[in-house]
C-alpha cells in the first residue's frame, strides 16, 4: 500500500540514486582536473525526464507532463570555462547536437535544433506515448498546455507554478 512509510522509502531510494550520481560526476570532474583535461572539456549534464515523487500524488513518470516530469536539468561547462552554468531559458534536448557543434567550433547549420545561447525558444514541445495514446505538451515562459486523447489542460505558470488550477475553458480558446 502507498502510505507515508512507503513514500518515505521511495523518496530515500530516489535521493540515494541522486547522491550516487553526484558523487561519481564529482569524481569524474576531479579526474579531469588531475589529468589537466578539465579546461578543454565540454561537460553536459541533463536528463530525458524527471520524476513526480509525490507531486499531484503521482509517482514514476507516467501521466501528464507536469513540471517535475518535463522540466529537466541542463548544466553545461564549456571548454575554457571555469565553472558550469545552469541553463534557465526554454531549451529542448533537440538543441544539444547543434550546440555541441557550435561549442567545439564546428558549423551547426546542417543539424536540427538551435544552438543554446542564440535566441531562446518562445515555446518548447514534448510528446510521450501512453497506454491510452499520445500526450503532448506545449510550454512557454508563462503558459503550459497539456493535450491527451481524453482532455486538454491549460495552466498559467506565473500565477500557478504548482499547476493546481486549470484555466477555464473560455481561456483555452
Amino acid at each position: 500500500p502507498l502510505n507515508e512509510a512507503t513514500m518515505r522509502r521511495i523518496m530515500a531510494c530516489y535521493y540515494a540514486c541522486i547522491s550516487q550520481m553526484d558523487f561519481w560526476i564529482g569524481r569524474m570532474v576531479e579526474v579531469l582536473k588531475e589529468k589537466g583535461l578539465y579546461d578543454d572539456t565540454l561537460i553536459i549534464y541533463t536528463s530525458d525526464h524527471g520524476e513526480y515523487l509525490g507531486y499531484h500524488h503521482l509517482l514514476l513518470k507516467f501521466n501528464y507532463m507536469y513540471e517535475p516530469l518535463a522540466r529537466v536539468p541542463l548544466i553545461v561547462k564549456r571548454p575554457r570555462q571555469m565553472r558550469a552554468q545552469r541553463e534557465e531559458k526554454l531549451v529542448a534536448n533537440a538543441d544539444l547536437p547543434s550546440s555541441i557543434l557550435q561549442w567545439v567550433g564546428e558549423n551547426p547549420a546542417e543539424v536540427a535544433g538551435s544552438p543554446i545561447g542564440n535566441a531562446a525558444h518562445e515555446y518548447v514541445f514534448s510528446e510521450v506515448a501512453m497506454r491510452d495514446g499520445w500526450n503532448y505538451m506545449v510550454r512557454g515562459n508563462r503558459y503550459k498546455l497539456l493535450v491527451s486523447a481524453k482532455e486538454s489542460r491549460l495552466f498559467d505558470l506565473k500565477n500557478d507554478p504548482m499547476e493546481m488550477h486549470e484555466l477555464p475553458d473560455d481561456a483555452q480558446s
